[in-house]
């Protein structure tokens, strides 16, 4: 029951964050269709996805967070660069491509492996790369009339930093740390899926032939991967649980062996005296 739990909840996990990374495909189309810019929609990404975690990271980790080096901090720097600036960039400007996030979370995961305050470290992070995206957002867009707010592009901004931020990559870098990173990419996919029939559904756009057949195909796909995992995962279960049955068996011949040789040995020393004795 366990064992199935622990299979269960990473893919359920992921699920999720596919479902939300599409409706922010749909949230992000309709604010573009009212003139926001995607760039300005970048630059407000993680500053919500600061504020979101903030919390947590105060809360959680006030009195166990470990002194923070030179080296843990730039690492982290880095990964406000490749895992959060430059992936939120490609998710708002490239539309209906999958971001090669596994990448920028195994980094991450491994600034989290030396620095064992995970909230902390992507508030820190989300932090930077606020000021990252808005330097590079202002540089493109000057006009302060287009960093207007009204109540839809709010909702877009909020909901993208910290659904598709903070969450998604919470729920990323948990998945990666059970199943690794091949497992997360392998959902990427099932965005393409989710996205179009959201868009159908919501947005009343058009579902092609071609799109529900690549949907078929995908989720076939997808669950043989995980099927194929899971029968690779039960064999080296069961070829581990043979060799320390070997181990076991092993051992206790060893044992068996080491304590004839200790009988021996103390008969040998009993019998030593009685001859002594009758030589006498």
């Amino acid at each position: 029951m366990k064992k199935k739990g622990s299979d269960l909840l990473p893919f359920i996990a992921m699920v999720i964050v596919q479902v939300g990374y599409a409706g922010s495909n749909v949230v992000t189309k309709l604010v573009m269709d009212t003139g926001m810019d995607p760039f300005v929609q970048t630059a407000y990404r993680p500053i919500f996805a600061t504020i979101s975690i903030a919390p947590f990271a105060y809360f959680l980790e006030r009195k166990s967070r470990p002194k923070l080096t030179l080296s843990v901090f730039f690492q982290i720097f880095l990964c406000s660069i490749i895992g959060v600036c430059w992936r939120s960039y490609d998710i708002v400007t490239v539309s209906w491509t999958c971001s090669d996030w596994p990448i920028g979370i195994s980094l991450e995961a491994r600034v989290n492996e030396k620095y064992a305050a995970p909230y902390s470290s992507t508030l820190l992070m989300f932090f930077m790369a606020s000021f990252q995206c808005m330097i590079i957002s202002f540089c493109v867009v000057p006009k302060a009339s287009e960093w207007a707010l009204n109540p839809i592009r709010a909702i877009s901004v909020v909901y993208n930093g910290t659904v598709c931020s903070s969450l998604a990559l919470y729920l990323c870098s948990w998945c990666i740390e059970r199943k690794g990173p091949l497992y997360v990419s392998m959902f990427n996919p099932l965005l393409l899926v989710i996205a179009a029939f959201l868009s159908w559904i919501l947005l009343r756009e058009k579902l092609y032939l071609g799109i529900v057949v690549g949907s078929i195909l995908t989720v076939v796909g997808l669950y043989g991967f995980l099927w194929g995992q899971k029968k690779e995962m039960q064999q080296s279960n069961n070829k581990n649980e043979i060799e320390e049955e070997d181990v076991v068996e092993t051992n206790k011949e060893d044992n068996k062996a080491d304590l004839e040789l200790q009988l021996v040995h103390n008969s040998d020393i009993h019998a030593f005296p009685t001859n002594m004795n009758s030589h006498n």
